[in-house]
């Protein structure tokens, strides 16, 4: 019945047959050109709606024409197309992967930002010092000199 082949289905050796299929489902050799083609037939699609829908602005037309039935309808198959595709590869990835992958991703921006963030404050610190002491040597006032702190990693002034 129906309750074994859910039980089957959702245990660990079925969510492994799940992304099994899914993977060799996107191994297929029809895959990637058809994906291409899918890309290519949107880019059309969506080119030619942008065309119609400016040529709608320039004529003040918008009551009277719509947009042809057969370019919506392709318009809604590019959708579900790339909807399931993507559902497919998640699958293909599994949950535990794309959480991963997620978390090291995060941690990468974190670091990134806060190397990229630190340098911009050393860049404007040299900025302002070099914008006071330049401002003080027209003005003929002192600058006192500043004392030197070690900022990430390198010494500054």
């Amino acid at each position: 019945s129906l309750a074994a082949t859910r039980s089957r289905l959702f245990s660990n050796e079925g969510v492994g047959l799940i992304r099994q299929r899914a993977g060799d489902f996107l191994q297929m050799p029809f895959f990637d050109p058809l994906c291409s083609i899918m890309i290519i037939m949107n880019s059309v699609l969506i080119g030619y709606t942008a065309e119609f829908n400016s040529q709608l602005v320039r004529d003040q037309s918008f009551d009277e024409r719509q947009e042809p039935m057969p370019v919506v309808i392709l318009g809604h198959i590019c959708t579900v197309f790339f909807f399931l595709e993507l559902v497919l590869r998640m699958v293909n990835m599994g949950a535990k992967t794309q959480r991963d992958w997620l978390v090291q991703k995060q941690l990468e921006l974190r670091e990134k930002y806060v190397v990229e963030m630190r340098e911009i404050f050393l860049d404007l610190d040299e900025v302002l010092l070099h914008c006071i002491g330049s401002g003080a040597a027209r003005h003929r006032t002192p600058v006192q000199p500043h004392r030197r702190r070690r900022l990430g990693g390198r010494e500054h002034r």
